[in-house]
């Protein structure tokens, strides 16, 4: 938040703005093997290609989204995790919640055998959402997708 700010004093323009300018729809290159699926998953999102984020699963991967601000509200306690088995169901949450989702702004990857994580940023107008992504891969994609709601932030 102060981060986003700072930029915006000092350079004039919106952190959205710039994360817009960083997402080149051509030529995208991963930055390393090891990191690569999940950067293509960033990349899919952000650039809103659907086919390309559901090639980066299994025919019959799970996901399985986790809210972590919400724990201890006084919202339903059962609402606040879901899990989508098989290319199907994940590519029905995607259609519904991709085209409105902010951009994806990673900040740290981290992995260990076929266990990807990504700490990211999900910049929305009024908000900014810190989320976990972790993946068990499999054969070049996604076996299993945890999305973790860490944070939100009210710039």
């Amino acid at each position: 938040m102060v981060l986003a700010t700072l930029l915006t004093a000092c350079t004039g323009k919106t952190v959205q703005n710039e994360l817009a300018a960083k997402v080149n729809t051509n030529n995208f290159q991963p930055a390393n093997l090891e990191t690569s699926l999940m950067e293509h998953f960033v990349y899919s999102v952000n650039t809103r290609n659907q086919a390309a984020l559901m090639d980066l699963f299994n025919e019959s991967a799970t996901f399985n989204m986790i809210d972590l601000v919400n724990v201890g509200t006084t919202l339903p306690q059962n609402t606040l995790t879901a899990s989508f088995t098989g290319k199907g169901e994940i590519e029905g949450w995607m259609e519904l919640h991709v085209p409105t989702m902010g951009q994806l702004e990673p900040v740290e990857y981290t992995f260990e055998g076929n266990v990807v994580n990504l700490e990211a940023l999900i910049f929305f107008d009024s908000q900014i959402q810190h989320i976990r992504l972790s993946a068990v891969t499999g054969d070049g994609k996604f076996n299993t997708l945890y999305l973790y709601y860490e944070n939100i932030e009210y710039p």
